[in-house]
């Protein structure tokens, strides 16, 4: 399932649901995907015995599939076939690789993962979904974003939503131009960035929404502030890693 090329009017696809801008260019920055047909024999093995299986024997097929199971891992545990679990599970070459890189990039997307390896999605799902059942890893999602972390109570809530927004540049601009001039308004952001206004106000709502950004409004005026507990999480560069 290959990332499709931009398209100025997709802000993203997901379960079926197409979402287009209201302005005449793309104001998310975010990465779009379509959805694509595979093959029947392209999903995993467990997947093919399952349906072969269930839809034959609509009735007991879901027992028997269980039970299958069951006896192959019997079998794997007999002729010394090594199974995945806790212990073992960062010994194949390409777990190793994803858990790695999440490591050293937090808040690394899917995406940029594929990309990254050069493995397909089918695969790279696969281990992924092999770090996430034993707790090596865990997804953060806020306000439209999205990235994986190691699973180790490294990082607070806070502290991944930071990662998450810094990889947008234009969300990492206007943080530090409100850093760095608190109080400033959405003329003054549109003055220092070479984004249109529905862009920018696009944005600004993101991170208000985000809490990141406090908004104070006197009559017509709106000025723009960083909320204090992220204040001092940006200043803590050398436990945090981000540089604002």
């Amino acid at each position: 399932m290959p990332a499709a090329a931009w398209n100025d009017d997709i802000i993203e696809t997901k379960k079926g649901y197409v979402v287009t801008s209201g302005y005449d260019h793309n104001i998310s920055e975010g990465e779009v995907l379509e959805t694509q047909k595979i093959d029947f024999w392209e999903n995993s093995p467990q997947m093919i015995i399952f349906c072969l299986i269930y839809d034959n024997i609509p009735i007991f097929g879901e027992v028997f599939v269980i039970l299958l199971f069951s006896a192959f891992t019997g079998l794997a545990y007999f002729f010394g076939i090594k199974l995945v679990n806790r212990k073992n599970v960062l010994e194949n070459k390409n777990r190793n690789l994803i858990y790695r890189i999440v490591e050293e990039k937090p808040g690394i997307s899917f995406t940029e993962i594929v990309r990254e390896l050069g493995i397909t999605k089918t695969m790279a799902k696969y281990h992924l979904d092999r770090l996430l059942y034993y707790g090596l890893i865990t997804p953060h999602s806020n306000n439209g974003r999205s990235g994986y972390f190691r699973n180790n109570d490294t990082y607070s809530d806070n502290e991944k939503m930071l990662y998450l927004i810094k990889k947008n540049p234009h969300d990492s601009k206007i943080i530090e131009l409100v850093r760095n001039s608190p109080g400033i308004t959405r003329k003054e952001i549109a003055g220092e960035i070479s984004l249109s206004g529905p862009s920018i106000t696009w944005h600004l709502e993101r991170l208000e929404n985000s809490g990141l950004i406090e908004v104070v409004r006197a009559g017509r005026t709106t000025r723009y502030y960083i909320n204090a507990g992220y204040e001092i999480l940006l200043q803590n560069e050398a436990k945090t890693g981000l540089h604002v």
